[in-house]
Formats: C-alpha cells, structure tokens, sequence
C-alpha cells in the first residue's frame, strides 16, 4: 500500500467561476492570456499560478485534491494522484465528455475545463511542480497533455468541433500554448 496518502474532495456544486460562462465568448475556466495570447501560469510570486487562483501557493506541499464538477448527462472522470500536494480541478458542462488524469510525483497542477458535447481530455503529470490547462469549448475536441520533468508549463485552449491537440513535455522547464478555433 501506498505510504502517501491521497485526499480526493468531490464535490457536486458547480464553481462559481464556471456558472457564470455561458457563452464562448467569455473567458471559461479563468485562464488568464498577455499580449501574445499566451496564458500565464507566472504572477512573480514564487510558486503562484496567474490565473488558477484555486492552485494557491505551490510552495509548501500538502494533501493531494481534486475538485469535481459535472452539469450534464453521462459525463465521466477518471483522476488517479500518487504523491503528495497535487492540485486538479475539473468542471464538465454538457453531455458525454470524459476526463482521464494522472498526476504523479510531487506538486503537480492542472486545471480542466470542457463545455459542450463529446469532449475528451486527456493529461499525464509526472516528477515535480508540472502545470497544464485544458480549456475545450465545442463538440468532439480531444486534448491530450503529457508532461515528465520538472517545472513544465502547457496551456491548451480549443474552441470550436473537432479540434485536436497533442502536447508532450519530456525534460524540465519547457513551454507550450496552443489556441485552436474554429
């Protein structure tokens, strides 16, 4: 058995943050852009995350958590965390989209937004204090985000129908944001 235990919080209530979007228009699952479009998981603070102001502080490590919320029918998720301080909300909005992540190591942080129908995202975190975004508003968009290493950054915002992506981050330290629309 695991010597770390993992704490999973789920809850039913829908974030606040989420119930206000209704259309796609506005900025869905409160990821912040600069200039060039590109989110910003950096506010000068060491170990804060602009934009993910849930994630909070990830310089002192504690219990693993993962937050879910689902309006909709037949929506899934999947989270498996092995470690200790992990961070994972999840919010689904519509019918049949799926969430599979995997958060292993130490202080990882992700944050999965879909809305619309048939969505699917997929996200592998391993090592330490990797951070992703997933924003996919639409019908049938994947995303599929894997990070090894340390200090990785993705953001993926897809809006639109049958959009796909794929990041994968193997080392330490890397970047990648992808905007699709359609």
């Amino acid at each position: 058995y695991m010597k770390k235990e993992i704490l999973m919080l789920l809850t039913m209530a829908l974030l606040s943050t989420f119930a206000n979007a209704d259309s796609r228009d506005q900025d869905h699952g409160g990821m912040d852009s600069d200039d060039h479009g590109h989110d910003d998981f950096g506010s000068g603070e060491p170990g804060m995350i602009a934009g993910f102001p849930e994630l909070g502080d990830r310089t002192t490590l504690g219990p693993s958590r993962v937050d879910i919320s689902q309006q909709g029918d037949l929506n899934y998720v999947e989270a498996t965390q092995k470690g200790s301080g992990h961070v994972l909300p999840i919010s689904q909005v519509g019918n049949q989209n799926k969430v599979t992540a995997t958060l292993l190591g130490d202080g990882q942080a992700a944050r999965i937004y879909q809305e619309g129908d048939d969505n699917l995202a997929n996200l592998y975190q391993d090592g330490y204090a990797n951070r992703a975004g997933i924003n996919q508003i639409g019908q049938g968009n994947s995303a599929n985000v894997e990070q090894i290493g340390l200090h990785n950054s993705a953001v993926v915002k897809q809006t639109g129908d049958g959009l796909m992506v794929g990041v994968q981050q193997h080392g330490n330290y890397n970047q990648a944001f992808v905007t699709q629309e359609n």
